[in-house]
Protein backbone atom coordinates (compact mmCIF):
# COMPACT_ATOMS: atom_id res chain seq x y z
CA UNK A 1 0.00 0.00 0.00
CA UNK A 2 1.93 3.00 -1.29
CA UNK A 3 1.15 6.45 0.08
CA UNK A 4 0.19 7.62 -3.42
CA UNK A 5 -2.02 4.59 -4.12
CA UNK A 6 -5.80 4.60 -4.26
CA UNK A 7 -5.86 1.98 -1.49
CA UNK A 8 -4.18 4.43 0.89
CA UNK A 9 -5.65 7.77 -0.22
CA UNK A 10 -9.23 6.65 -0.83
CA UNK A 11 -9.64 3.73 1.57
CA UNK A 12 -7.13 3.42 4.40
CA UNK A 13 -6.44 7.09 5.22
CA UNK A 14 -10.12 8.22 5.33
CA UNK A 15 -11.03 5.13 7.37
CA UNK A 16 -8.16 5.78 9.79
CA UNK A 17 -9.24 9.40 10.27
CA UNK A 18 -12.86 8.42 10.94
CA UNK A 19 -11.84 5.69 13.41
CA UNK A 20 -9.51 8.06 15.27
CA UNK A 21 -12.28 10.67 15.49
CA UNK A 22 -14.66 8.07 16.94
CA UNK A 23 -12.23 7.07 19.72
CA UNK A 24 -10.97 10.63 20.27
CA UNK A 25 -13.05 11.07 23.42
CA UNK A 26 -11.60 7.88 24.98
CA UNK A 27 -8.06 8.57 26.18
CA UNK A 28 -7.10 4.94 26.75
CA UNK A 29 -8.02 3.97 23.20
CA UNK A 30 -6.22 6.70 21.23
CA UNK A 31 -2.72 5.23 21.18
CA UNK A 32 -3.82 1.60 20.87
CA UNK A 33 -6.08 2.53 17.95
CA UNK A 34 -3.11 4.03 16.11
CA UNK A 35 -1.04 0.94 16.91
CA UNK A 36 -3.70 -1.37 15.45
CA UNK A 37 -4.04 0.82 12.35
CA UNK A 38 -0.25 0.85 11.94
CA UNK A 39 -0.06 -2.94 12.19
CA UNK A 40 -2.89 -3.33 9.66
CA UNK A 41 -1.08 -0.94 7.31
CA UNK A 42 2.20 -2.82 7.75
CA UNK A 43 0.71 -6.29 7.30
CA UNK A 44 -1.07 -5.20 4.10
CA UNK A 45 2.22 -5.69 2.25
CA UNK A 46 2.91 -9.16 3.60
CA UNK A 47 1.46 -10.53 6.83
CA UNK A 48 4.57 -12.71 7.23
CA UNK A 49 6.54 -9.60 8.20
CA UNK A 50 4.21 -8.73 11.08
CA UNK A 51 5.74 -11.14 13.66
CA UNK A 52 9.18 -9.64 12.99
CA UNK A 53 7.93 -6.12 13.75
CA UNK A 54 5.90 -7.13 16.81
CA UNK A 55 8.69 -9.35 18.11
CA UNK A 56 11.28 -6.59 17.79
CA UNK A 57 9.01 -4.15 19.68
CA UNK A 58 8.37 -6.58 22.54
CA UNK A 59 11.98 -7.72 22.93
CA UNK A 60 13.46 -4.21 22.87
CA UNK A 61 10.82 -2.87 25.27
CA UNK A 62 11.42 -5.76 27.71
CA UNK A 63 15.17 -5.11 27.59
CA UNK A 64 14.59 -1.41 28.34
CA UNK A 65 12.47 -2.37 31.37
CA UNK A 66 15.15 -4.79 32.59
CA UNK A 67 17.80 -2.10 32.18
CA UNK A 68 15.73 0.32 34.26
CA UNK A 69 15.64 -2.28 37.03
CA UNK A 70 19.18 -3.67 36.86
CA UNK A 71 21.18 -0.76 35.35
CA UNK A 72 23.47 -3.15 33.47
CA UNK A 73 25.01 -1.56 30.39
CA UNK A 74 25.70 -5.04 29.03
CA UNK A 75 21.96 -5.49 28.47
CA UNK A 76 21.81 -2.50 26.14
CA UNK A 77 25.01 -3.51 24.35
CA UNK A 78 23.75 -7.05 23.82
CA UNK A 79 20.36 -5.87 22.53
CA UNK A 80 21.97 -3.43 20.09
CA UNK A 81 24.10 -6.32 18.84
CA UNK A 82 21.00 -8.50 18.42
CA UNK A 83 19.22 -5.76 16.46
CA UNK A 84 22.20 -5.39 14.13
CA UNK A 85 22.51 -9.18 13.77
CA UNK A 86 18.85 -9.51 12.74
CA UNK A 87 19.29 -6.70 10.22
CA UNK A 88 22.46 -8.33 8.91
CA UNK A 89 20.86 -11.76 8.50
CA UNK A 90 17.89 -10.47 6.53
CA UNK A 91 19.66 -7.81 4.50
CA UNK A 92 23.29 -8.80 4.00
CA UNK A 93 23.49 -12.61 4.14
CA UNK A 94 23.52 -13.01 0.36
CA UNK A 95 25.84 -10.00 -0.04
CA UNK A 96 28.48 -11.64 2.16
CA UNK A 97 27.87 -15.01 0.52
CA UNK A 98 28.57 -13.52 -2.93
CA UNK A 99 31.77 -11.87 -1.70
CA UNK A 100 33.04 -15.02 -0.01
CA UNK A 101 32.24 -17.00 -3.13
CA UNK A 102 34.23 -14.53 -5.25
CA UNK A 103 37.18 -14.50 -2.83
CA UNK A 104 37.59 -18.24 -2.43
CA UNK A 105 36.09 -19.46 -5.68
CA UNK A 106 33.62 -21.67 -3.85
CA UNK A 107 29.95 -21.56 -4.90
CA UNK A 108 27.74 -20.59 -1.99
CA UNK A 109 24.00 -20.86 -2.36
CA UNK A 110 21.67 -17.95 -1.64
CA UNK A 111 19.22 -17.93 1.26
CA UNK A 112 15.66 -17.15 0.23
CA UNK A 113 14.86 -14.85 3.12
CA UNK A 114 12.19 -12.24 2.37
CA UNK A 115 13.32 -8.81 3.51
CA UNK A 116 10.79 -7.36 5.99
CA UNK A 117 9.59 -3.93 4.94
CA UNK A 118 11.05 -1.05 6.92
CA UNK A 119 13.48 -3.33 8.76
CA UNK A 120 16.30 -0.78 8.65
CA UNK A 121 14.07 2.04 9.86
CA UNK A 122 12.59 0.33 12.90
CA UNK A 123 15.94 -1.27 13.76
CA UNK A 124 17.66 2.12 13.85
CA UNK A 125 14.79 3.55 15.90
CA UNK A 126 15.34 0.79 18.45
CA UNK A 127 19.07 1.49 18.54
CA UNK A 128 18.65 5.28 18.85
CA UNK A 129 16.35 4.83 21.82
CA UNK A 130 18.56 2.24 23.53
CA UNK A 131 21.67 4.41 23.17
CA UNK A 132 19.84 7.41 24.64
CA UNK A 133 18.48 5.21 27.43
CA UNK A 134 21.98 4.05 28.37
CA UNK A 135 23.17 7.66 28.43
CA UNK A 136 20.36 8.59 30.78
CA UNK A 137 18.66 10.88 28.28
CA UNK A 138 15.57 8.78 27.51
CA UNK A 139 12.85 7.71 29.94
CA UNK A 140 11.17 4.33 30.16
CA UNK A 141 7.92 4.40 28.22
CA UNK A 142 4.83 2.26 28.55
CA UNK A 143 4.45 -0.47 25.96
CA UNK A 144 1.82 1.41 23.96
CA UNK A 145 3.91 4.58 23.58
CA UNK A 146 7.05 2.65 22.69
CA UNK A 147 5.19 0.44 20.21
CA UNK A 148 3.66 3.44 18.44
CA UNK A 149 7.06 5.16 18.29
CA UNK A 150 8.37 2.17 16.36
CA UNK A 151 5.41 1.24 14.14
CA UNK A 152 3.60 4.57 13.48
CA UNK A 153 2.42 3.97 9.90
CA UNK A 154 3.25 7.35 8.26
CA UNK A 155 6.97 6.63 8.65
CA UNK A 156 7.30 2.96 9.62
CA UNK A 157 8.44 1.74 6.20
CA UNK A 158 10.15 4.76 4.65
CA UNK A 159 11.17 7.11 7.43
CA UNK A 160 12.35 9.68 8.09
CA UNK A 161 14.19 8.64 11.24
CA UNK A 162 12.83 10.52 14.25
CA UNK A 163 14.25 10.77 17.75
CA UNK A 164 11.97 9.58 20.52
CA UNK A 165 11.70 13.07 22.06
CA UNK A 166 10.43 14.54 18.78
CA UNK A 167 7.26 12.47 18.59
CA UNK A 168 6.38 10.47 21.71
CA UNK A 169 5.00 13.46 23.63
CA UNK A 170 2.43 13.96 20.85
CA UNK A 171 0.94 10.47 21.18
CA UNK A 172 -2.42 10.26 22.90
CA UNK A 173 -3.39 13.90 22.46
CA UNK A 174 -6.92 14.75 21.40
CA UNK A 175 -7.50 15.47 17.74
CA UNK A 176 -10.26 17.99 18.36
CA UNK A 177 -8.73 20.63 20.61
CA UNK A 178 -7.98 24.37 20.26
CA UNK A 179 -6.15 25.02 17.00
CA UNK A 180 -7.35 21.82 15.31
CA UNK A 181 -8.34 23.72 12.15
CA UNK A 182 -4.78 24.98 11.58
CA UNK A 183 -3.24 21.54 12.25
CA UNK A 184 -5.61 19.84 9.81
CA UNK A 185 -4.93 22.48 7.14
CA UNK A 186 -1.18 22.15 7.69
CA UNK A 187 -1.32 18.36 7.58
CA UNK A 188 -3.39 18.39 4.39
CA UNK A 189 -0.86 20.78 2.85
CA UNK A 190 2.01 18.41 3.63
CA UNK A 191 0.09 15.49 2.10
CA UNK A 192 -0.70 17.44 -1.08
CA UNK A 193 2.85 18.82 -1.47
CA UNK A 194 4.41 15.41 -0.85
CA UNK A 195 2.03 13.70 -3.26
CA UNK A 196 2.75 16.28 -5.95
CA UNK A 197 6.52 15.89 -5.53
CA UNK A 198 6.20 12.10 -5.67
CA UNK A 199 3.97 12.02 -8.76
CA UNK A 200 5.35 14.92 -10.80
CA UNK A 201 9.03 14.88 -9.81
CA UNK A 202 10.17 11.51 -8.47
CA UNK A 203 7.98 9.33 -10.71
CA UNK A 204 8.83 11.40 -13.80
CA UNK A 205 12.54 10.95 -13.12
CA UNK A 206 11.99 7.24 -12.60
CA UNK A 207 10.92 6.75 -16.24
CA UNK A 208 14.42 7.85 -17.29
CA UNK A 209 16.47 6.40 -14.43
CA UNK A 210 14.96 2.93 -13.96
CA UNK A 211 16.19 1.57 -17.33
CA UNK A 212 19.71 2.83 -16.55
CA UNK A 213 19.81 1.11 -13.16
CA UNK A 214 18.26 -2.06 -14.61
CA UNK A 215 20.98 -2.21 -17.25
CA UNK A 216 23.70 -1.50 -14.67
CA UNK A 217 22.81 -4.72 -12.87
CA UNK A 218 24.15 -6.67 -15.85
CA UNK A 219 26.75 -4.48 -17.58
CA UNK A 220 28.68 -1.30 -16.83
CA UNK A 221 26.79 1.79 -17.96
CA UNK A 222 29.40 4.10 -19.48
CA UNK A 223 27.49 5.73 -22.28
CA UNK A 224 26.33 9.33 -22.45
CA UNK A 225 23.25 8.64 -20.35
CA UNK A 226 25.19 7.43 -17.29
CA UNK A 227 25.48 10.92 -15.80
CA UNK A 228 21.68 11.03 -15.59
CA UNK A 229 21.94 8.60 -12.68
CA UNK A 230 22.98 11.59 -10.59
CA UNK A 231 19.40 12.76 -10.87
CA UNK A 232 18.41 9.91 -8.53
CA UNK A 233 19.37 12.25 -5.71
CA UNK A 234 16.41 14.43 -6.61
CA UNK A 235 14.13 11.43 -6.17
CA UNK A 236 15.40 10.87 -2.65
CA UNK A 237 15.54 14.48 -1.51
CA UNK A 238 12.40 15.75 -3.22
CA UNK A 239 10.43 15.64 0.04
CA UNK A 240 13.02 17.38 2.24
CA UNK A 241 11.42 20.84 2.01
CA UNK A 242 8.17 19.48 3.47
CA UNK A 243 10.10 17.69 6.23
CA UNK A 244 11.99 20.87 7.15
CA UNK A 245 8.74 22.88 7.26
CA UNK A 246 7.03 20.32 9.51
CA UNK A 247 9.92 20.28 11.98
CA UNK A 248 10.09 24.06 12.16
CA UNK A 249 6.36 24.37 12.93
Amino acid sequence: MLFNSYEFLVEFLPAAIVICLIVDAHQRLRIWTLIVLSLVFYSYWDVRFLPVLIGSILVNWIVSKLYARLHRNALITAEIGINLAVLGVFKYTNFFADNLSAMFGVPIGHMTLPLPLGLSFFTFHHIMYLVELRRGRAPIYSLDRYALYICFFPRAIAGPLARWNEVVHQFGQRLIRPGWERRIALGATFVIVGLAEKVFLADTLAYTLDPIFARAQHVAVLDGRAWLALASGFQIFSILPAIRISRSD
